[in-house]
């Protein structure tokens, strides 16, 4: 039987090492990518909207504060959980998971009646999506290694910038 340090060490070289030219000819980073982009989209859209949404609800602009605070307060105690959950679970179905009730809080969002308490439990439930951020970020070293970690992040990150710029503006359309 091998030692920790051993078996991290064999562990360690099994890992992918993708190149940033690589990594980009993958459906896996652009489907990654897509996913990211859109739970990042889905919470923007609703997180600048959300005080006339509620006000719509017929509850007052401060329950729509009252959210954003709910949502934050949820994300304290899901992002810490979903990270430790992540290193134990696949990542891959956690995530889809947290975004499958996700979209299930939109829905409570969109059809409830304006009840504080639905509203609050939306919060909750809507921190799913924040809280398995850290994991859609694991996923890229874990997909394609750490040796350009960084830039495939970033590019991530730019794709990810012009969905959080244009979301707000459609979902105020809507």
């Amino acid at each position: 039987r091998s030692s920790p340090t051993v078996q991290r060490r064999s562990e360690a070289a099994a890992q992918p090492e993708y190149t940033v030219g690589q990594a980009l000819k993958t459906p896996s980073y652009w489907l990654l990518a897509t996913g990211i982009l859109l739970r990042i989209a889905a919470q923007t859209g609703v997180v600048v909207h959300i005080v006339p949404i509620m006000v719509w609800k017929g509850l007052s602009e401060a329950t729509g504060g009252s959210m954003i605070a709910t949502i934050s307060l949820a994300g304290v105690f899901t992002r810490p959980l979903m990270g430790w959950w992540g290193d134990h679970t696949s990542k891959r179905r956690l995530v889809a998971g947290a975004m499958i009730v996700g979209a299930g809080s939109l829905v409570l969002l969109v059809l409830s009646p304006g009840k504080l308490w639905l509203m609050i439990l939306f919060g909750a439930v809507f921190s799913a999506t924040e809280g398995a951020a850290g994991l859609t970020w694991a996923m890229i070293g874990d997909y394609f290694g750490v040796k350009s970690y960084s830039t495939l992040r970033g590019g991530i990150n730019l794709i990810v910038s012009f969905g959080s710029l244009v979301t707000p503006v459609f979902a105020g359309l809507v």
